[in-house]
């Protein structure tokens, strides 16, 4: 009789839990806001990027821009002190090398603001992810069949209109439309998952103008639950075809004041419901594929710009982020 195997590592059995802080939201929605670790970004209308953040602040923007690019992520993910405890009683439990698991993944971007003639109203255009992972076990590793691969990646395109209601508050509103994509993959037939699908969701936004030094922002995002279709195979059960996958909503705070003629300071507070993330499950299941204990999370941004020149070429001096795990 085949033994099975348990891991005791920093994995689980689908999504590999490497840090709830983050799960696989991205946040790489533009170069520049990378540049100052996204403080502010709710607010800063420094480019077309942010009809990502928040549709309101739109508004800010005078002309038509296009922005677009490209963020390479590199992740480096040690999994370390692995004990690997077979089921059978005959069998100790072992330490297993240490195990490298991140992959680089390409990230795109582009987006488009417009702001309408002679009117108050702002329209804008992007397509961009806020949902990605791409990590894989070895094959020589011996406890992959607990970690394997999984890839999971997102599209989001969404249009977006800000509307300038008074001198002093923006409001804003779009509709995404969300593809995702994902491969999951364990040894032994222990999971076997390869789907994609569609969901709607959508993002409200507004600012708020003290005067032109000192403005603050808020946007917050509805990500639906994507039905996936596909191969879904699961150890001991008739293979699936479909699979819901709930996507967690966000909410950002964000301030900027402009200090002096070449300087400002920006801040953000982001808010990730992650304890939406309860469970993948499907309909031909009576349990679900797999429960987690996620909770809810976020990150806090501090940054300073400098401004080098009148031509609008900035430097980002300071740039700082926390990450939270909200119970």
């Amino acid at each position: 009789m085949k033994n099975k195997y348990q891991a005791i590592a920093a994995s689980t059995l689908l999504l590999p839990c490497l840090t709830q802080a983050a799960g696989f939201q991205l946040n790489s929605q533009s170069a520049t806001g990378l540049g100052r670790a996204f403080a502010g970004d709710a607010v800063i209308a420094d480019s077309a990027a942010i009809v990502s953040k928040n549709a309101a602040a739109m508004a800010f923007i005078e002309q038509p821009s296009l922005s677009l690019g490209a963020v390479y992520i590199d992740s480096s993910v040690d999994v370390t002190d692995i004990q690997y405890t077979p089921v059978s009683e005959s069998e100790p439990t072992r330490a297993l090398a240490d195990e490298s698991i991140g992959a680089g993944t390409l990230v795109p971007n582009l987006h488009y603001v417009h702001p309408l003639q002679d009117s108050k109203f702002t329209l804008g255009f992007t397509v961009h992810s806020n949902f990605g992972t791409n990590v894989e076990y070895d094959d020589s590793f011996e406890a992959s069949r607990f970690g394997g691969k999984t890839y999971l990646s997102s599209i989001n395109t969404g249009v977006a209109l800000a509307y300038e209601l008074t001198d002093k508050i923006n409001l804003g509103i779009g509709l995404d439309v969300i593809y995702g994509t994902g491969e999951i993959s364990r040894d032994d037939a222990l999971v076997n998952i390869d789907a994609d699908g569609f969901g709607i969701g959508g993002n409200l936004g507004i600012t708020y103008q003290i005067n032109e030094n000192h403005r603050f922002g808020f946007s917050y995002r509805y990500s639906p639950d994507i039905e996936v279709e596909g191969s879904i195979d699961k150890l001991d059960e008739d293979p699936a075809s479909k699979m819901n996958v709930p996507l967690p909503d966000m909410a950002e705070f964000s301030g900027w004041h402009k200090l002096a003629p070449k300087w400002a300071v920006h801040y953000s507070l982001q808010w990730v419901n992650w304890s939406e993330f309860d469970a993948l499950t499907s309909p031909s299941y009576e349990a679900s594929i797999k429960d987690y204990h996620w909770k809810d999370a976020g990150h806090i941004s501090i940054g300073a710009t400098y401004d080098l020149s009148e031509n609008g070429f900035c430097a980002q001096a300071i740039c700082l982020t926390l990450l939270l795990l909200i119970s």
